[in-house]
């Protein structure tokens, strides 16, 4: 249930967990003080409001200031904004999922009402609320999946409640399904969020050797034809980083996505979380039993043998061995090659060196990063831009080695030191220098290096006047 103010200063919406995105009950109240307490409860319509609703909101109830009402229309000015993803930090942790869950909760601190319809994600109801965001999930769906049961759920979503939604935001092919139903809401604006394109990926595919790459392009060819009669239908398409907008913008895609309705905007991550902090590295560091002398090198990323996190292993190897002693390997991530990297560690690396923390929250990421020295990422393929776990890296001040690919989307005042990620030798030579500029191992002597423009609440910004032009975000 929906329940809307309609007179009355401050006012406040209450949404409930759970619950059809319909406009539900209107009602006016006013708020007691800063807990959040109500005042008053005056209905404004027949079905009036729950007993239950008056004092603190129950639990799975939360406030926001309330839309204005447009009685032209009888709906709400600020109609909810809809993101369309497969996948979401509940079904994995890779940087698409995080990338599309942190700019729905960014969009909603901004004020703005949005719902997330995704694949069914094991352990979660139907339709549940978290950080503000309400989430809806596609029944009898594979996890993070694209089906056909999914776009048809999809499109029936938009069909019943399309007059409530302002604009539509399809993380890659998400929206795919809804499109048809776009001449029926001329008012709403659809935007793609592009995180790669068809003719990237089988080109990468194509490049260098491997019989397996290209039989696995087939679906990338597959897709083509869907993506060129999709790319019609948007009014703006978002590329999250260099390589995609120049593929959007490069034949034979330009014939299609016309050149001025490719945006760029980067990545953000969240600034008060990811930022140095000399007392979180200090207790955490006592928390991994980490001696003071201790050189700590960190990876995070999904472990996919993509990810070169066994490259990162073995120029760990090299470099411990070089040191005779005080190195220490975090691996932050889960994914298909964690067993296979656990054994590799307890084979080749001096026991008690490496540590396989597995998936963690973000904020357990932020303090592990301030614990360590170095961030190391030797990722095999080159990313659409700088990834998040990079950027996390830089806005915590910590000295970065990276794969050579990876180096060539650095943006001041991001430094790194630059490694070919099949070299153990070079990886080896590289920590050592990272891990010798002392300075930046002091707690205190550690800034920000995040480039300008990429911080959250800036990028949500960026995606709210492209999806809701001239509304106040």
């Amino acid at each position: 249930m929906s329940v809307r103010a309609c007179f009355s200063e401050p006012a406040v919406e209450l949404i409930r967990d759970a619950t059809s995105p319909s406009r539900g009950t209107e009602a006016s109240y006013d708020l007691d003080d800063a807990d959040g307490h109500l005042r008053a409860v005056t209905s404004c319509c027949s079905e009036g409001l729950p007993e239950s609703i008056r004092g603190k909101p129950p639990a799975g109830v939360w406030l926001r200031p309330a839309r204005p009402i447009d009685s032209a229309r009888g709906m709400s000015e600020n109609r909810r904004i809809l993101i369309v993803s497969r996948s979401l930090p509940f079904h994995t942790a890779g940087g698409m999922e995080y990338v599309a869950w942190d700019l729905s909760r960014a969009l909603v601190r901004a004020g703005q009402i949005v719902t997330v319809l995704t694949t069914s994600i094991p352990g979660r109801p139907g339709t549940f609320s978290e950080d503000g965001v309400v989430v809806e999930t596609a029944p009898g769906t594979a996890p993070g999946r694209y089906s056909r049961t999914f776009f048809d759920f999809t499109r029936d979503w938009f069909h019943r409640h399309g007059s409530d939604v302002g604009a539509v935001l399809s993380v890659s092919a998400g929206a795919y399904g809804i499109l048809g139903e776009r001449e029926k809401h001329p008012d709403v604006r659809f935007v793609m969020q592009a995180h790669g394109t068809s003719v990237g990926d089988i080109r990468a595919r194509w490049s260098g050797p491997g019989i397996r790459k290209r039989i696995i392009s087939a679906r990338n060819m597959a897709w083509l034809p869907r993506d060129l009669r999709a790319y019609r239908h948007f009014d703006g398409i978002v590329a999250v980083g260099p390589r995609v907008e120049a593929e959007l913008s490069a034949w034979p895609l330009r014939a299609v996505t016309r050149g001025e309705r490719v945006t760029r905007i980067d990545n953000g991550i969240e600034t008060d979380l990811f930022r140095p902090d000399g007392s979180w590295r200090s207790q955490t560091r006592e928390d991994l039993g980490w001696k003071a002398g201790d050189v700590g090198i960190i990876t995070v990323s999904r472990l996919h043998e993509l990810k070169g996190v066994h490259e990162a292993m073995r120029g760990f190897a090299r470099f411990a061995n070089s040191r005779g002693g005080g190195a220490r390997l975090l691996v932050v991530g889960d994914g298909p090659e964690r067993s296979t990297l656990e054994t590799e560690a307890r084979r080749a690396l001096p026991g008690g060196s490496v540590s396989i923390f597995g998936e963690a929250r973000r904020s357990d990421v932020a303090r592990l990063l301030n614990a360590s020295d170095v961030f190391l990422f030797t990722g095999l393929r080159a990313e659409v831009g700088l990834p998040l776990n990079v950027l996390e890296g830089a806005a915590t001040g910590l000295p970065l080695v990276l794969s050579d690919s990876l180096c060539r989307d650095l943006e001041p005042p991001v430094e790194a030191e630059c490694v070919n990620p099949h070299d153990a030798s070079d990886i080896a030579a590289a920590l050592a220098r990272a891990a010798d500029r002392s300075g930046e191992r002091s707690p205190g002597a550690r800034v920000s290096r995040l480039p300008s423009g990429r911080t959250l609440s800036e990028v949500a910004a960026r995606y709210a006047e492209l999806l809701l032009p001239g509304k106040d975000s």
